[in-house]
């Protein structure tokens, strides 16, 4: 505003001279180049002042720059993360004190140095990244500063830093910086070690696969449990129906054919018997045998010898479970003998029929396939059959003891009823034949009524005896 007031005035007083109005001299003629100086002076003065204006606060613009800088780089140097800025050339601009603890091996001559400006793919083959669990060196594609540098934002967590005498598991994240124009200027790349998270996670592979485990043990136990309370509802139903023919009829033989035909259900056998042993001559009496086939007779009631196979078997004489082949039941004597030659049975089941530490028989279980075993479940159960049907066997010799006992009894009522009869018959014939004498003299007629009676007793007494 000073420059241009001044211009003006030298102009006017110029004008004036112009025009007459003011006398002409040198100094007023000319006024206006002293115009032109006084602006030239005026304007350089006020472009010095904001020369030094704008120096001020490009100053006060690169102290806070510097701050801002100081304050950023003391931010990331303080983080838990390892950063480094990558130019668009691929080589590092920046790294913080994260990056050097992580990536460093000193003993291995492994260094972090910026000032060597290694690019992507040399940093690549210089730090040995590679694939987890994997000697494959790291795709270069696939890192996420490269994604980066590309304007991608990426992360990834299957990278590993082989640092020769360990290897360390790496996270990374990378995002692009973009210039005003949105053209990638630079990348920056942060990541940690999660060695520790990597260990937590294979703890915790190990525990689920441990809960797993005992999981898979715990439904095998519940599965068996499940087996084994439904094999016992069968035969606790089986025992109802073994019941209901006890209750309506007294015969044993009976009473066997329907427990092994129940057998025969519960464990997929071909045939199976109950059979009572003798154990002073050591033989085996079928008490009954289901034939399925027509290819052999009723064993029912046959008898054979307790074969040395069985005899000399260590886990029989223990009252266990055994399992024999067709060949060394084919050996026994008598009829089931040729019934194990003639069928196709490759295997028998024997369970001891125990009771009271004592071997009072066997139930068989007699299987065309060879390879059946019995399981653990079928074991249990077994074990729970075998003493029903030895108790069962121990009753029927009971009930025939206590039959026989009964009609002996019955027999003795009898014939003391029927003693006491005759005696009194022939004791009032005993008197009367004494006295029939006597009264005959007397009064023969008289005497020949009462021959007649005596002819009655001796007749009822007869009777008497001939029941």
């Amino acid at each position: 505003m000073i420059a241009w007031l001044g211009f003006i005035f030298t102009f006017i007083l110029v004008l004036l001279v112009r025009l007459g109005e003011i006398p002409s001299t040198i100094f007023t003629e000319n006024a206006y180049r002293l115009g032109w100086v006084w602006m030239a002076v005026c304007w350089s003065l006020a472009l010095a002042e904001r020369i030094n204006l704008l120096k001020a606060e490009t100053e006060a613009a690169n102290l806070d720059l510097s701050n801002s800088e100081h304050r950023l780089s003391q931010i990331l140097e303080g983080l838990p993360l390892g950063v480094v800025v990558y130019g668009r050339d691929q080589t590092p601009k920046y790294v913080n004190q994260r990056t050097i603890d992580i990536l460093s091996n000193p003993e291995r001559e492994i260094q972090v140095d910026i000032s060597v400006g290694r690019t992507l793919a040399q940093a690549l083959s210089y730090f040995s990244l590679k694939e987890t669990d994997s000697d494959q060196e790291y795709p270069l594609e696939r890192l996420p500063i490269y994604r980066a540098l590309h304007g991608e934002q990426a992360s990834v967590d299957d990278i590993e830093d082989d640092l020769v005498d360990r290897r360390v598991p790496l996270e990374l994240w990378a995002s692009p910086v973009l210039d005003d124009a949105g053209n990638v200027e630079s990348a920056v790349v942060a990541f940690q070690d999660i060695t520790h998270r990597k260990q937590a996670e294979a703890e915790l592979v190990e525990y689920r696969k441990h809960i797993e485990q005992l999981v898979d043990e715990r439904t095998v136990e519940l599965s068996s449990v499940n087996e084994q309370l439904r094999l016992r509802l069968e035969w606790l139903s089986a025992i109802n129906l073994v019941n209901q023919v006890m209750a309506r009829s007294a015969d044993f033989t009976e009473i066997y054919e329907k427990i092994i035909e129940i057998v025969n259900d519960l464990f997929a056998s071909e045939d199976s018997f109950i059979a009572e042993l003798d154990g002073s001559e050591k033989k085996l009496k079928i008490l009954a045998h289901s034939c399925r086939r027509d290819s052999h007779p009723d064993l029912s009631g046959s008898v054979t010898s307790l074969g040395d196979a069985i005899q000399s078997n260590p886990s029989i004489a223990q009252g266990k479970i055994s399992m024999f082949t067709r060949d060394q039941f084919s050996q026994l004597s008598g009829p089931i003998g040729i019934h194990f030659q003639r069928t196709g049975i490759q295997t028998v089941v024997l369970v001891p029929l125990q009771l009271r530490e004592s071997i009072t028989g066997f139930l068989g279980l007699e299987l065309y396939d060879e390879e059946r075993t019995i399981t653990g479940e079928e074991t249990t159960l077994l074990e729970i059959i075998s003493f029903d049907i030895a108790k069962l066997i121990e009753d029927s010799h009971l009930f025939e003891q206590t039959k026989a006992l009964i009609t002996a009894e019955e027999r003795n009522r009898l014939a003391r009823d029927l003693h006491d009869s005759v005696t009194q018959v022939l004791f009032s014939a005993t008197l009367l034949a004494e006295v029939l004498p006597k009264i005959w003299r007397r009064d023969p007629e008289q005497g020949l009524q009462r021959l007649d009676k005596l002819r009655g007793l001796t007749r009822g007494a007869l009777a008497e005896m001939r029941t």
